[in-house]
């Protein structure tokens, strides 16, 4: 084998091939469904989802957190989605989420890991993503001031040791929803701990 590809091969199953363990930060999951009381009268909203990298939106992925946003109202009973005739004057429920990473950060970490890898054997990496959320109700023609909500997404790329504590583990497929299911129940709670909502 060429000495070149002696030096690939590893990082190539570093990122290809079932290196990948991924974690949600622990602090940020409150309880899941617990403390939310679907309303007998859910209230009627539109619904829009946003996922940026930096400052540059995936619009491609509009509607997959549309859907991931759509799947935790209908579990939880607080809102329901708007049909045609009550759309015109439903509030707007915008959910973004943003990958506020820094990429040079981000890019150094995904170096060690690949340099690492090809290097040592297989260690790897973590990769840390640092998620917000953000979450607003707004009224028909109205503003609203978004509500943030932190989050961080653990990823190991290679065979390092998982962090010691404070992260659970989620499935490599199912971090983008069980991500997206934290950032809307935390919007929930606030919103049923308000008197007249957010």
């Amino acid at each position: 084998m060429p000495g070149y590809a002696k030096t690939l091969l590893p990082a190539v199953l570093l990122l290809c091939c079932g290196c990948t363990s991924m974690y949600l930060d622990a602090r940020y999951r409150q309880g899941g469904l617990v403390q939310i009381t679907p309303s007998p009268q859910p209230l009627a909203v539109n619904v829009e989802g946003r996922l940026y990298k930096g400052s540059i939106e995936s619009w491609l992925a509009r509607s997959a957190v549309r859907d991931e946003v759509i799947d935790v109202l209908e579990s939880t009973g607080v809102f329901v989605v708007a049909n045609a005739d009550e759309a015109p004057t439903a509030p707007t429920l915008r959910v973004e989420i943003r990958n506020t990473t820094p990429l040079k950060r981000h890019f150094r970490e995904l170096g060690d890991a690949v340099v690492t890898g090809a290097t040592y054997g297989l260690i790897g990496n973590e990769i840390v993503d640092e998620i917000e959320g953000r979450v607003s109700l707004t009224p028909p023609g109205g503003t609203a001031e978004p509500s943030s909500y932190p989050h961080q997404l653990h990823r190991i790329e290679g065979m390092r040791e998982p962090p010691a504590e404070g992260v659970v583990e989620v499935k490599p497929y199912d971090h983008f929803e069980e991500l997206i299911e934290d950032i809307v129940l935390a919007f929930l709670r606030d919103y049923q701990a308000q008197p007249a909502g957010i």
